[in-house]
Order: structure tokens, then C-alpha cells, then sequence
């Protein structure tokens, strides 16, 4: 039987992988230039954006490995009900990689993959009387309760639309300091202008008693805790035992 893939492990790991990395920008930044502390927090949103690439891929291929019939209804073909890890990744992302742009291009991605919540219709039929002797009456279609995979729930929120989309944009800036790239990266966060990804992150707004990384992070975090609290849970079978092997709880007898 091919192994489920633990989405909640997936999760907690990501959380994990993220304290570390805002342990790290807390203490690599001490004592040095203000320079160096943006070319830190470069280098930080490139790895915060690869850890939740990771965490999104490895939610969906959970997805689709744990529940082949997610995949088959919104595919339209049929799988298997086993299906590798391997398998499941090559069917989201073929030969090449996972990437997305902002939210609304990773809700793009997942809606190909899972329920997005578009509403089904069937058919009730009911019987006519005994009486009249005739045979099943189909009405009309009536709809059915959309259907919505708990991904697409969790990302669809307004609330985490900005960070995703800063996420992604201030990624890109920091990885190519293009002109298209620094143009997106304005509109996600919404500046006249910019100097660096790092130099906008390590900054903390007025108001407020948090790094724009910190908070971003947390909002990632956030993420995580939803999609950990809202993914099944794998049972696990336990191996049978061997025959003419005692069971250690066995009461064993003596003869007098």
C-alpha cells in the first residue's frame, strides 16, 4: 500500500522551519551595518517563500495522495485509490516545479487539483402510487450543497490575500531586482518606491511593535495552524502478528 503522506506534519514542520528562520534574522542582524541587515532579510523572504512553497505542495500532493476521489472528481478521471507520493507530486507538477504568483495564483493551482466549490446538481426520483402502476418519475434536477476542499477554504480568507501576495512579489524582487518585478512588489505593498526587499521588511511601521517580516511570518504561520487543524487524520494500521508467536500479554502455564 503506498504511504499517506501526515499534512499535519507538514504543517508543524513548517512552523518549526519558520522560528528558526526568525531566530536567525534576530540574531544576524545585531551589530551589523543597515546595509547588511537588508541584504539579510533578502535573503530571508527567499527562504521564507521556499519553506511555504514546500509546506503548499506537500498539502496538495497529501490532498490527492490521502483521497484519490478529490482528484478524480475535479479531474474527471478516474484513479486508483493508492497512489504513490511520487506519483501525486508528478500529477501537480509534471517534470518541472511548483511555483505560484501571489494568492490568486495559488488558488489557480489548487482549484485544478481539488473542490473549489462549484455547485452539483443530481436527480431525486421518487415513485408514484401503487395504485397507478408506474414505474420511477425522475423531477427536475435540484441542486446540491457545493463541495469546497479545505485549501481552497483556508487561502479564499481576505485576510492572508495581502500577505500571499507580498510573499510572493517581494520574493521575486529580492531573487532579480527586474523592472517588472519591482513593479509588482509596489503594488503589493502598496510604496512610491523601494529600495530592497530586505530594506522594506526589516522596517517596523509606525504603530505597530512588529518587523513587516515578523508579521508576515506569523501570518504564514497562521496558515499552517488552519491547514494542521483542518487536515485528516491518517490512521495508521498496526502490524499483524506473526503466526505461532505469543502475544507478550499471553498467561503462560505450568505443569505440575
Amino acid at each position: 500500500m503506498a504511504k499517506k503522506t501526515q499534512i499535519r506534519k507538514s504543517a508543524v514542520r513548517f512552523k518549526t522551519d519558520v522560528d528558526a528562520l526568525l531566530h536567525f534574522t534576530t540574531t544576524a542582524t545585531q551589530g551589523v551595518s543597515d546595509e547588511y541587515q537588508s541584504w539579510i532579510y533578502d535573503g530571508a523572504i527567499i527562504r521564507l517563500y521556499r519553506l511555504f512553497e514546500k509546506l503548499m505542495l506537500e498539502a496538495l500532493v497529501g490532498a490527492i495522495n490521502n483521497d484519490t476521489t478529490t482528484v478524480s472528481a475535479t479531474l474527471g478521471v478516474k484513479f486508483p485509490k493508492h497512489l504513490t507520493d511520487e506519483a501525486c507530486q508528478y500529477l501537480v507538477i509534471g517534470s518541472g516545479y511548483f511555483d505560484f504568483k501571489g494568492r490568486d495564483g495559488l488558488l489557480q493551482i489548487l482549484k485544478e487539483f481539488v473542490p473549489s466549490g462549484k455547485v452539483k446538481t443530481e436527480t431525486k426520483e421518487k415513485r408514484k402510487s401503487k395504485k397507478t402502476k408506474t414505474a420511477k418519475l425522475a423531477t427536475p434536477a435540484t441542486p446540491a450543497a457545493p463541495i469546497k476542499h479545505y485549501l481552497v477554504t483556508i487561502i479564499e480568507k481576505a485576510i492572508y490575500k495581502p500577505y500571499l501576495d507580498q510573499l510572493s512579489a517581494l520574493r521575486n524582487f529580492a531573487a532579480h531586482e527586474s523592472t517588472k518585478s519591482r513593479n509588482a512588489v509596489l503594488k503589493a505593498t502598496n510604496q512610491a518606491r523601494i529600495k530592497s526587499s530586505g530594506a522594506w521588511l526589516k522596517r517596523t511601521p509606525a504603530g505597530k511593535k512588529q518587523r513587516r517580516f515578523d508579521e508576515l511570518c506569523d501570518r504564514l504561520k497562521t496558515i499552517a495552524s488552519e491547514i494542521e487543524t483542518n487536515a485528516p487524520a491518517i490512521k495508521t494500521r498496526k502490524p499483524a502478528a506473526k503466526a505461532g508467536v505469543r502475544s507478550s500479554t499471553a498467561v503462560s502455564v505450568t505443569k505440575k
